[in-house]
């Protein structure tokens, strides 16, 4: 008992004209790119998803972090800058501001450390990574208490 014989498959796609036929594949053909297309666009939204994820769990704490250092940096810059205006230094003539401007930016940048440093605080990062962040912080605030603090106080009172 074929299934094909008589009324079956064959039968009636030998009745259609290749008309019909060609237009059956090409209808297959659409839904099969609009499956494909909906599989792909379902692969780049959690694709999309996971790049931010990686994003904030791993390159966020690296730009704060790059961030943090550049302004402590500058403040360094800002030490030395100050320096100059010592009136035996042969640079004092070219800093035609007050000291105090050098002393402004050094503090100003400071509470912009903190604010990065509150916002690296509240990101999770890995384990091995929670050490150095420790060990950052501390550094950080023997700098400022011992060092750049102290350095911008004798600064504004010329002592050079």
């Amino acid at each position: 008992m074929n299934s094909l014989q008589g009324s079956g498959l064959s039968t009636f796609l030998k009745r259609l004209s290749i008309r019909f036929r060609l237009a059956g594949i090409m209808g297959m053909v659409v839904v099969m790119v609009l499956v494909g297309t909906a599989i792909g666009m379902g692969g780049l939204y959690v694709t999309s998803k996971d790049m931010a994820m990686l994003y904030n769990s791993r390159l966020e704490p690296i730009n704060l972090a790059g961030q943090i250092v550049g302004l402590m940096s500058e403040n360094q810059t800002q030490v030395a800058l100050a320096v100059q205006h010592d009136p035996n230094s042969p640079f004092a003539a070219l800093h035609d501001h007050p000291v105090s401007k050098h002393g402004d930016t050094i503090a100003a940048n400071r509470d912009k450390i903190t604010l990065l440093w509150d916002q690296f605080k509240r990101i999770e990062i890995p384990p091995e990574a929670q050490d150095a962040a420790t060990a950052f912080s501390e550094a950080r605030t023997r700098f400022v208490n011992e060092g750049l603090m102290p350095a911008a106080q004798a600064l504004q009172a010329a002592d050079y």
